[in-house]
């Protein structure tokens, strides 16, 4: 039972609505040993006989106390099934008696006043122990429907919940019941690509193919009617040429010096040409065949083509440190990393991409220390779009989270209360805003629009994640975007910066595949072939795309 002044409830309300009113508001403090409002203190009368069936408590004061004065687990139940009726429980078998008018109970107080008089209630012990049984087993209830909830989300999402890669989903769902399959082809408006002629100009060759004189069906002779022109997309299969050179070699006279004639496109002291190295590189790194497809494609024994692609990363081994230095100065910066097991071990690979480029690093740690051999130590421009890892929250530029992943995790909150009201309404009021933010960039509005209405969204995102919560999931996804205001909205601010980390995430896909089949890197001389070849290659192939996708002048 807990001291409260009967002054604090509306006179008028009578015994009973004066005491409803002090057991509701004992349910609104922090601690039952906190009475802010009185230095009374609580007074447990425990019954006679341990075994009696009823017991009192007392309502009301005693002055000149601070701390609670409870007597064992008796008492503890007492306050608990208290603290339950404030609740709006049922108690169960109380009856009460008003003793204000008796004179022992006057005797207690100090000052001799009836200003601290209360009341007695008497209840039944066994119904008290049903009730604490009562709340244990909704106790119980409320952990094994989270724990429930849990285990049907794993099964359904994956070990990862939403954050779990397509490929390991268990079980994907199919297309509702009703809903209209959809229409192949592209979408409405979009250009086509269809078949087109070739003019003969730009063909690499060009036949004529006659008709015969006479008609194969009557026997009578053909009138000729001109030509008609039709194209044809040939190819060539893969086909190793040996070829032998015989190098000239002159001696120097005067010194004495041997010269010999150097082979076209061979590197020195190497069996294989550039052509047939470069052939290889881009389909093991870039298409992601394996070698045991390349070497029936071509041939070549599995160790060789291992040992070439070796020799070719040594000789390409300084092209990934001049790239770095051109990602430092990027306005834009892409990062992430994923899993890449290494002789067995655990991994991973970290990828550094800018519209123009594409770094790879493969280690065996996941720590910011590999993130500082490429950022370095000394002030960066422009922006670093990563998820929230906080192995990148030390690096030297500004940081730009990822509302993709804020998005997840903003929607995984209803998921995980779904009986919730408030969590409801926020995760209703700020995932189409962050969805919003995510979309904006790809309106192809001016950057005067753009700005206008980034600040509208930037605003109403603020305006529901200062919003007061109770739910402590909300309080700490409000602290998120409270205490990382400098990392959120940079893409506000420069249309160039994007609200998503959707670029990092392509650029590791064909990693990704290549991980599903190769299985990781079976050596550290494997890994750096690996992390250099598909640095210089890759980086290549978006330069390609950018020349041959940029306007001609």
């Amino acid at each position: 039972m807990i001291g409260v002044d009967d002054s604090l409830a509306p006179a008028e309300a009578g015994f009973h609505g004066q005491l409803r009113f002090s057991l509701r508001f004992i349910a609104l403090l922090p601690s039952p040993r906190l009475l802010p409002f009185s230095r009374s203190r609580p007074t447990l009368v425990k019954p006679k006989n341990e075994k009696d069936v009823t017991g009192q408590l007392w309502v009301g004061g005693s002055a000149d106390h601070d701390e609670l004065n409870c007597q064992g687990s008796w008492a503890g139940s007492a306050l608990s099934l208290l603290g339950a009726a404030a609740e709006g429980m049922s108690l169960p078998d109380w009856s009460f008696r008003d003793e204000t008018s008796d004179k022992n109970l006057h005797e207690t107080c100090d000052n001799g006043t009836n200003d601290r008089a209360g009341t007695w209630m008497t209840y039944c012990k066994q119904c008290l122990e049903k009730q604490r049984k009562i709340d244990e087993l909704k106790e119980e209830i409320v952990q094994l429907k989270a724990k429930l909830r849990y285990q049907e989300r794993t099964a359904q999402e994956g070990f990862f919940g939403s954050s779990t890669p397509s490929s390991k989903v268990p079980v994907k769902p199919g297309r509702p019941v009703g809903e209209p399959r959809p229409q192949g082809g592209g979408q409405v408006g979009h250009p086509g690509h269809g078949r087109s002629r070739i003019d003969p100009e730009q063909a690499d060759r060009v036949e004529r193919i006659a008709v015969g004189d006479v008609c194969p069906d009557c026997g009578s002779p053909l009138q000729a009617k001109g030509d008609k022109a039709r194209t044809v997309l040939d190819c060539q299969p893969v086909r190793i040429q040996k070829v032998v050179y015989w190098l000239g070699r002159k001696r120097c006279p005067k010194c004495g010096r041997l010269f010999t004639a150097r082979p076209p496109g061979v590197l020195p002291k190497c069996l294989y040409s550039n052509q047939l190295l470069a052939y290889a590189a881009v389909e093991h790194y870039v298409y992601g065949r394996t070698l045991g497809q390349i070497e029936k494609l071509t041939g070549i024994g599995y160790s060789s083509l291992v040992e070439a692609l070796h020799q070719l990363s040594k000789r390409l081994k300084e092209v990934p440190q001049a790239l770095i230095q051109a990602y430092r100065q990027a306005p834009v910066k892409h990062a992430d990393e994923t899993g890449w097991r290494m002789e067995g071990r655990n991994g991973y690979a970290w990828l550094f991409c800018t519209p123009d480029l594409s770094i790879y690093r493969f280690r065996r740690t996941r720590s910011g220390s590999v993130a500082r051999e490429v950022f370095g130590d000394q002030p960066l421009p422009g922006v670093l779009v990563v998820d929230r890892y906080n192995g990148y929250n030390r690096m030297p530029c500004s940081l730009q989270y990822c509302y993709a992943h804020l998005l997840r995790d903003v929607e995984d909150l209803e998921k995980e209360f779904p009986e919730n009201a408030e969590i409801h309404d926020f995760v209703e009021a700020l995932a189409p805003q962050l969805a919003n933010a995510i979309r904006l960039r790809g309106l192809g509005l001016s950057t005067r629009q753009f700005k206008r209405e980034a600040a509208k969204i930037k605003g109403q995102i603020l305006q529901i994640v200062n919003h007061p919560a109770r739910h402590p999931a909300l309080q700490t996804m409000q602290d998120l975007f409270r205490q990382k205001t400098d990392r959120l909205y940079h893409w506000a601010d420069d249309p160039q910066v994007p609200a998503e980390n959707n670029r990092a995430e392509r650029e590791l896909r064909p990693l990704v595949i290549a991980r599903k089949i190769s299985f990781g890197s079976q050596s550290d001389a494997g890994a750096r072939t690996c992390e250099i070849l598909m640095t210089v290659l890759l980086t290549l192939a978006i330069q390609l795309i950018v020349i041959c996708t940029s306007p001609h002048p």
